[in-house]
């Protein structure tokens, strides 16, 4: 049974092939567990990947089956010394502001590997004046290797290089779009006094 159970469901995985309907058995098909493995280039290649998912997804919905797609989440934690000041903070807010658009652009866009990074960041004043830059985002975990060092390397251009004019540009005209949004709150206004008081700097 069990052998006839596998042929029938890989008839469904070659490139959407039909299959006729396991039957239950003696082998009984709710127990057998069979796992799919991607080539390096993983699904969204347009090629062998996304056809035997296609496969995949056909047998799942004809055999009544279950899928789970194993997933890697990758956070990475940058923190340092940081002078509390308003022109710093301001800069560390356009930073992650700027990490987020070219994340979305290198990883979500170009290289398919992911639909979620993250970027966020926060300078605290107390107990020490530290900053702390976290970057977090999901994909399959054959691109964990691909993904990582792509990131990296994003931030050591930055460091070496800088971001472009047009980058800054592109930052600025986000950053005044969202704050034009925010002043109409009244929570915006409250946690800057409240900020600004805090910290003894004028408002």
């Amino acid at each position: 049974h069990l052998r006839a159970e596998r042929r029938q469901l890989r008839g469904a995985l070659r490139h959407g092939g039909e299959a006729e309907p396991i039957r239950p058995g003696a082998g009984d098909p709710a127990a057998v567990k069979l796992g799919l493995a991607y080539d390096i280039g993983g699904r969204g290649d347009q090629s062998f990947n996304d056809s035997a998912y296609k496969g995949l997804t056909k047998a799942v919905k004809e055999l009544d089956a279950t899928c789970i797609e194993a997933k890697a989440t990758t956070l990475m934690v940058f923190t340092g010394p940081f002078e509390y000041t308003p022109q710093n903070r301001t800069e560390l807010r356009a930073l992650i502001d700027y990490l987020q658009i070219e994340l979305n652009e290198t990883l979500r866009e170009k290289l398919g590997g992911t639909y979620s990074p993250n970027v966020a960041g926060a300078p605290t004043r107390v107990p020490r004046q530290e900053y702390s830059l976290q970057i977090s985002y999901s994909s399959s975990s054959e691109n964990v290797e691909v993904l990582a060092p792509t990131v990296l390397a994003l931030i050591d251009t930055l460091q070496r290089v800088g971001p472009s004019e047009a980058d800054v540009e592109k930052v600025r005209a986000q950053s005044l779009r969202a704050r034009e949004t925010a002043m109409q709150q009244n929570q915006f206004w409250l946690s800057n006094i409240s900020g600004r008081d805090q910290a003894g700097e004028e408002l």
